[in-house]
Parts: C-alpha cells; structure tokens; sequence
C-alpha cells in the first residue's frame, strides 16, 4: 500500500543542481534516503519561500513533488496562523497526506491538527542570545513564547542527539521521541583524506557565536611556538562590525599568511577543501546538531569542537577528535597542536569518525525515518479509533 508523505520546510533548493549546506542539505538527502528504502511512496515536499526567490523549477526532482508556499516573515521567523501556516494547512489539506514530517520551524503547521513528526534542527531561541544586539534578551523570550506551545503540539518528535530531547523534555512532556541522526550527502563517503600539510578547516557563518576570533588567536599561539597551523575559513562574509574585527585581529597577530577566507563554498568545492584538512574545528560557544561535523567524518576527517549542545555526542574526545574550551583560546591550541603535529594521528581520528559516520548514510537514516512514520500513523489511528 503506497504511502503519502508530506515534508514541510523553509530550507530546499530550486534545483538538485544546486544544493546548499545545513538544513537544506539535511531534507534533500532524507527525501532521497526514504525514496531509496522504499519504492511505494508518493513524497511531497512543501517549501515556504519568500519575496523573489526563485521557484522550484519543473522537473527538476524526478520521483516527487515540490510545492511552493509564499511566507510572509518577520526577524522572528514565520508569523505563527498568518502567511504560510493558514497556505500550508490548505495545501495539506487537499493532499490529505498519512503522514508530514515537519523540519524545523514548528509553526509552520498546528502538530494537533494531522499525523505529524517534528525535527528539531536547532534552538534559535538560545542561538540569539550570542547576537551582537541590544535586543538580544528580549527576541529570545520572544521566540521561547512563540516556539516552546508549538512544539509540544506535535506527539512525536525526531531528536538528532540526547541534547536535543533534554532541552525539549520538560516542555514536551507528552510527545514521544525518536532519536535518527541527520543523514550525510553520500558524496561525502566518496572522498577522502588528502595529506596537505597542517590544516585546520571551518566551515560555516561569520558570527560571534561561531567563535571565529578564539580560533584566530589559537593560531596566533601555534604561530608563537613555532607549531605550523595555516587555518581556512568557508563561509560568505558581510561588511559588518565582526568581519572587521577578525581582520584587525589577523594583523595584529601576525597572521596574514596562515588565514584564508574562502568565501561561499559550493557542495563540490567544500568537499575538496575539506579533504586537505588535518581536522576540522568548531570552537563555537552554542551549537545542537552541526553538519560540519558528520560530514566531516564520513570522509575520514576528526574534530576539534567545542562540547556544546549535541557536539560531545558526534566528537569523542581523545578517540575521533578533541574537545576543547570554546572560552579559551589556549585550549583551542592546545587541542589543534597534536594534530598540526602529527599527520597519523589525524589519520587515526580520521578513521574512527569515519565508521561513526556510517550511521548516518542516507539509506540507513531513511529506514529509521519510515519506522518513525509507521508509528506515527498507529498512534493517530488508535487516537481517532476506526474509521
């Protein structure tokens, strides 16, 4: 019997020719993992999007659909019963889906209203406190009012790690939880490992909460022992106060020949600068889930991470990388130098983060996915009894 799935998101491309990191990433290969565990399902992905972006584009997602939903939204997020909740709903409702799977943002529909899972990517709320805005405070009550009742609607939620259920636990007391990691391009599988010399690799957004300026004066201190570090930042950059900032910081640490700001990567490109890197870092002072980091590892590739949020159950200290003290940068060094030092022991991380990655290849993480949708569909049958 064919199952109708619904996935609800903001983040999907226009086309499988350009596909983008994060969650963006995440949803596509989910859609192609559940595709690939099961050939009976018809699969509908429901995308909010917003003034002048582009559409979907015909015929670019062979085996299933992509709806479009205008969405108005705010600094916050989606307005919670305007725009594309009351859109999404309609188009629900002529779907008439067994089950939607909703990644993300919980407003997006009412969890009470259809048999319905939620992924929790992130805790926005918490991320904003790290803003450099005077307002910081008050968004994240804002947004802790506004998403908390939200996601206790849903009666079933997909936590990508332990964190993520200890953080909602207490507020979704009457959800049931499923632990499935986030599934891994299987491009990443396909590279490996290429010796370069001592490098250290970020990839991600320029922001205090990133701790972008505790791994530059790490550098610094490797610079200043003598221990060869030469550190590469992906990621797009902004004309603002940080990125300024980290420039000042780089002159006056002498490091203008060890730094390099790489600019916005593309799936290819980052795989190919990420296979030089002895380790990728994430120093970050607030992190749930971070991509970085799996993917990282399915091409044989271990950390140096903060053991914030959910890291400290993807980095295994001393086994598949190092965890360090995001507050201080003597620590980020300390946990940089073994491996700027030594290229067989980023090979012995390498491998261990590898195998700890095949968890999370689509295929497998599809399977998991379906046995989560089975069972939120005997749940709703058994709550509303036969029909």
């Amino acid at each position: 019997m064919s199952l109708r799935i619904a996935m609800v998101t903001s983040a999907y491309p226009d086309t499988l020719d350009r596909i983008g990191g994060g969650v963006e990433a995440v949803v596509v290969c989910l859609v192609h993992g559940i595709l690939t565990a099961r050939s009976d399902l018809d699969v509908h992905v429901i995308r909010t999007v917003g003034a002048g972006q582009s559409p979907a584009r015909a015929g670019s997602f062979p085996g299933y659909a992509v709806h479009d939903v205008p969405a108005r939204r705010s600094a916050l997020g989606a307005l919670p019963g305007l725009g594309p909740t009351r859109r999404i709903h309609k188009l629900l409702d002529a779907l008439q889906p067994d089950v939607v799977h909703v990644q993300g943002e919980p407003t997006f529909i009412d969890g009470r209203r259809y048999p319905s899972v939620l992924t929790v990517h992130g805790f926005v709320e918490q991320d904003t406190l790290f803003a450099d805005h005077s307002l910081r405070r008050l968004r994240s009550w804002v947004l802790r009012r506004r998403l908390y009742p939200a996601r206790a609607r849903f009666g079933h939620i997909i936590a990508l790690t332990g964190y993520a259920r200890q953080q909602l636990g207490g507020r979704c007391r009457r959800s049931e939880f499923h632990f499935v990691p986030n599934p891994i391009d299987s491009r990443f599988f396909d590279h490996g490992r290429s010796e370069s010399g001592p490098v250290a690799f970020f990839a991600g957004r320029f922001r205090r909460l990133k701790n972008i300026h505790g791994l530059i004066e790490a550098v610094g201190l490797l610079a200043r022992e003598g221990v060869a570090c030469d550190l590469r930042l992906a990621g797009p950059r902004h004309k603002d106060a940080y990125s300024a900032h980290l420039d000042e910081l780089i002159v006056r640490q002498g490091l203008s020949d060890r730094v390099v700001f790489l600019g916005h990567l593309d799936r290819q490109q980052l795989m190919q600068e990420m296979s030089r890197a002895r380790c990728v870092v994430l120093p970050s002072f607030q992190e749930s889930s971070p991509m970085v980091l799996p993917e990282a590892g399915a091409m044989g590739i271990g950390a140096v991470a903060s053991p914030v949020g959910g890291v400290a159950e993807l980095v295994s200290h001393e086994y598949s990388g190092i965890l360090i003290d995001p507050g201080s940068p003597s620590s980020i060094a300390a946990g940089l130098r073994p491996l700027m030092q030594s290229a067989e022991l980023a090979d012995i991380f390498g491998e261990r983060a590898r195998q700890r990655a095949e968890l999370s290849r689509p295929e497998v993480v599809g399977r998991k996915t379906l046995a989560v949708y089975e069972r939120v569909i005997a749940d709703w049958r058994g709550r509303r009894g036969p029909s």
